[in-house]
C-alpha cells in the first residue's frame, strides 16, 4: 500500500488524502481526527478516480486545530476480506500529519 499525504496540511486549508493500491480493492474508508483523545473519529468512504488510487479531501473544518491530524484506513477487499492500514503489527497503527495555524509557513 502506498499513501501520499502532504508532511504537513496547508495552514488552515483542505487535505486531500491519496492512497495508491496493488490488491483488489472494493471499498475504502478513511477514518480521521484531530489529535485529541475526547474527539471520535470521523469516517468517509474514498472515491476511485483511477483504478487503484483512492482519494479524499478532507476539509478544514474537519481539521480544525492545530495539534495534528490523526488517519487510518479500513479496506474492504473484493474477496470479502477487511484489512486495516497502516498495519498495527509492523508500526504504529495511524499516520499523522502536522496542522499549522492558518498563515503559518513552516
Amino acid at each position: 500500500i502506498e499513501c501520499r499525504l502532504p508532511v504537513q496540511s496547508g495552514g488552515g486549508g483542505d487535505l486531500l488524502v491519496r492512497l495508491e493500491l496493488s490488491d483488489p480493492v472494493d471499498l475504502v474508508i478513511c477514518h480521521h481526527r484531530p489529535m485529541l483523545q475526547f474527539r471520535p473519529f470521523s469516517q468517509a468512504a474514498m472515491r476511485r478516480p483511477r483504478a487503484g488510487e483512492h482519494e479524499l479531501l478532507i476539509p478544514s473544518s474537519a481539521i480544525g486545530c492545530t495539534c495534528g491530524l490523526m488517519l487510518f484506513f479500513e479496506l474492504r477487499m473484493t474477496g470479502g476480506e477487511a484489512r486495516r492500514w497502516p498495519d498495527w503489527r509492523k508500526g504504529p497503527p495511524y499516520l499523522v500529519v502536522e496542522t499549522p495555524a492558518p498563515g503559518d509557513k513552516r
